[in-house]
């Protein structure tokens, strides 16, 4: 245990690093102070950021095994620590893991992005060295003389390899950009429009231009949300150019995933253990009789199959709740994008409140992850033993046909519920109700036709149903217990019903992040917001006697790869979107006019009255857009109007 104190050893390094970083940054506030140094550098952007996904995904993966090993070892730095105070060390333990990789993210998110390439290069090669040593350390150390448990070892660290190794790529990489660029400072200013959500404004703008005054006047026609709640293709599948997965979902899903890994290893380990204590035995009931055990080899094959088949399902489930977490989660921003927040009328709380819960989202998913592999592996290596077990023996004691015989008789009762059930519809369609009313309706009208009928079904299914209620019954309990012991593992969907889901607090936290994610990465209100912000700026660098150059350079600073990278996929400059001048000025005039006039519309009903009668205003459904235009969570307010 004495080769764990290396991990607290490169506390010293770590700190060094940190303390260097902090001192390249400048704070804002009060900036006067000691130069204005040193300020706070941010690890990991988890708010609005899109840039270097893959990276920050890359050096999660590199603290899982080092982080595990550091919170579980006992190495206690020469002293004892009260039981008392244990759960206080395995916090601190933790903390410690935290600043150990604090320079991983440090390095990737900082401005001086050469300087955090090197250090991240040589960061990353001392903890390969140390975990190679590690790796070699078990290796050769197992008393255990198969080879199975040693090439676990290798296993174990080979995530680690792969992603230190790609990390320094990466820096290596960004090393290159800097010499061929000349650049080895990011000029980018956070908080700026991303590429895919001035897309998202784009698609907006061309549906409403295309769509808007036929949806008002139509019923027919369906919202974008609707047609994603109706279709499972475009809910789930369907790849979207206007939405971009943040920093925060990939790196959450890399990191699950990795978890996955060390969990199957685990279990893998696991198994060869049980099925090795199971040969000794019968190997040693054949030493001692001088014949093998036909139960014991038996038992061993159903234990084999049992729980290779449960690892193989468990393993399924488990990709399929982050698969379908990813997916939610884009179906849910998306609503929200769009305005839509019925889903959140349960969970009216402070902002404080959502700030805080929105904290807790990300360690939730993945220790709600784990435990739900765990119990689903534990629950369904039971039931398949029981189930191979009974299957086996009762074939093996039985003839052949008794065992059909017994499932047949198992599933007569929902058989024949199913064929009562069929029968009832096709009496209900050809003798109950009444007739279509016109020729193109598509179902027909909920009116009795035969009452006399109706009211003898009435009477002799009052004694059916109650029979076949008993296993109506019996099949909601399992199918409730199987659908939310199998869905513990997912924050994205509640598992209990809409009037208790107050009390879940776990899918409380997974829609606070989601409102904290939609007030500040809503595209239309960054796109706004930028532009008025580039707006001010101009205005300040031509009241201070700046020249068109001058103000070209400032937007592009401004917008920085987006507006180049936008440029390039649309073929068109970046000044049809981000260029403030007269002449946009002059466009938007139309705009604000039409936005002061729906106000007045609003607040006068006698002067609405009056508009004429083909004007979109004037319509029937005009209290429909002014809630559209007065509600506070719908960000399409001014864009729709203009």
């Amino acid at each position: 245990m004495e080769r764990y104190a290396i991990h607290y050893i490169m506390l010293i390094p770590s700190i060094c690093i940190i303390v260097f970083l902090s001192f390249l940054e400048k704070r804002k506030y009060r900036p006067n102070k000691c130069g204005g140094r040193p300020a706070l550098i941010i690890p990991f952007p988890s708010l609005d950021s899109f840039e270097n996904r893959l990276a920050y995904a890359v050096a999660f993966g590199t603290t899982l095994n080092t982080t595990v090993t550091t919170v579980i070892s006992q190495y206690t730095l020469g002293f004892e620590i009260p039981r008392y105070l244990k759960a206080l060390e395995v916090l601190l333990r933790a903390m410690i893991s935290s600043l150990l990789f604090f320079p991983y993210f440090a390095c990737i998110s900082t401005r001086y992005r050469a300087v955090g390439a090197v250090i991240n290069i040589c960061y990353c090669l001392i903890w390969f060295g140390i975990d190679v040593a590690e790796c070699h350390s078990n290796f050769v150390s197992s008393d255990n003389p198969m080879e199975s448990y040693k090439v676990m070892f290798v296993l174990l660290y080979l995530p680690n390899f792969i992603c230190q190794l790609t990390l320094v790529v990466f820096c290596f990489y960004i090393l290159y950009r800097c010499y061929q660029t000349k650049s080895f400072i990011n000029q980018h200013i956070p908080g700026a429009v991303k590429p895919h959500q001035v897309d998202h404004v784009r698609w907006v703008f061309r549906k409403s231009k295309d769509k808007l005054y036929q949806a008002l006047l139509t019923e027919s026609q369906t919202s974008f949300v609707d047609r994603m709640n109706k279709s499972r293709r475009l809910k789930l599948f369907t790849d979207f150019t206007f939405f971009k997965y943040p920093t925060k979902i990939v790196s959450l899903v890399f990191f699950q995933l990795n978890v996955i890994y060390l969990l199957v290893l685990a279990v893998i380990v696991l198994l060869i253990y049980i099925t090795s204590k199971i040969d000794f035995s019968i190997d040693l009931v054949y030493q001692l009789f001088g014949q093998k055990n036909v139960v014991l080899t038996d038992i061993a094959g159903i234990l084999k199959a049992g729980l290779s088949i449960s690892l193989a399902l468990t393993v399924f489930q488990t990709l399929y709740n982050i698969f379908m977490f990813t997916r939610n989660y884009r179906y849910h921003m998306l609503k929200l994008f769009q305005g839509d927040t019925k889903f959140l009328a349960d969970w009216e709380s402070s902002a404080n409140s959502k700030l805080m819960s929105s904290f807790n989202c990300v360690g939730y998913v993945i220790v709600f992850s784990v435990s739900n592999f765990f119990l689903s592996f534990m629950v369904a290596s039971f039931i398949l033993i029981l189930v191979f077990g009974y299957l086996y023996y009762d074939i093996k004691t039985t003839q052949i046909g008794e065992f059909f015989k017994n499932v047949f008789i198992a599933i007569s009762f929902p058989l024949l519920g199913q064929i009562f059930t069929m029968m009832l519809s096709l009496l209900s369609r050809r003798y109950l109700l009444q007739r279509k009313v016109k020729e193109t309706d598509k179902e027909l009208p909920l009116n009795v036709d035969n009452r006399k009928l109706y009211e003898v079904l009435s009477y002799f299914y009052l004694y059916l149903s109650m029979t076949r209620g008993i296993f109506s019954c019996l099949g909601r309990f399992i199918l409730s217990a199987a659908f939310g012991f199998f869905s513990l593992g997912r924050l994205d969907k509640s598992i209990y019903s809409r009037d208790l889901q107050k009390f879940d607090g776990a899918y409380g936290t997974y829609l606070a992040m989601l409102q904290v994610d939609n007030a500040h990465n809503n595209p239309s209100v960054r796109l706004f917001t930028h532009l008025l912000w580039i707006g001010v700026l101009v205005t300040r660098l031509r009241n201070s006697g700046g020249n068109d150059v001058e103000i070209a350079n400032l937007i592009a600073t401004l917008n920085h790869r987006s507006t180049a990278s936008y440029s390039v996929r649309r073929n068109a400059s970046g000044s049809d979107i981000f260029m403030v001048s007269d002449k946009v000025d002059c466009k938007s005039k139309q705009a604000r006019t039409r936005w002061f006039l729906a106000q007045a519309l609003i607040n006068n009903p006698k002067l609405r009255r009056e508009r004429r009668k083909g004007d979109y205003l004037s319509l029937a459904n005009f209290d429909e857009i002014q809630l559209h235009i007065m509600d506070a969570n719908h960000h399409f307010d001014y864009n729709t109007l203009a």
